[in-house]
């Protein structure tokens, strides 16, 4: 019996999936990364603006820029801006949809919220998320200090 060949073929077999779980590997990598960072970002912005007195929401979208590494200008989406709400004390519930002009007043909680979406590497693992692509929202709520 003639063996010649048979690790070649065998390699062959592999070779492909062992490729396409690495990419995919590569792609889940990339996914968390982005989360994270943009995570990180929004944190950050957020601490800023309830800790800064007369911290706007220009400078807020600006903070949450240069924190990002930029990945906040490779957003998928249209509507790249962060959403901004403010919820008064005596509020029982956050008002739904309602967009601040500036970042609040001291005891107001802040809530920055920011949708992202990454288009994936990998054809086949594209298929599972809708639109090909990664989407997810970032999300931080904090009290504005006095």
């Amino acid at each position: 019996m003639d063996r010649k060949g048979q690790s070649t073929v065998e390699f062959a077999l592999t070779a492909g999936i062992l490729l396409f779980l690495l990419i995919v590997l590569v792609d889940l990598s990339v996914m968390l990364y982005v989360n994270l960072t943009m995570q990180h970002a929004v944190r950050q912005a957020t601490r800023l603006a309830v800790t800064h007195e007369g911290y706007s929401k220009e400078e807020l979208i600006r903070d949450i820029q240069e924190d990002s590494n930029g990945l906040y200008e490779k957003n998928a989406l249209a509507d790249q801006k962060p959403i901004v709400t403010v919820v008064t004390p005596s509020a029982t519930e956050p008002p739904a949809g309602v967009t601040a002009a500036d970042t609040g007043e001291p005891g107001e909680l802040i809530t920055v919220s920011l949708k992202y979406s990454r288009p994936l590497l990998t054809p086949l693992f594209r298929s599972f998320f809708p639109g090909g692509a990664y989407e997810f929202t970032v999300r931080c709520t904090m009290k504005k200090e006095p």
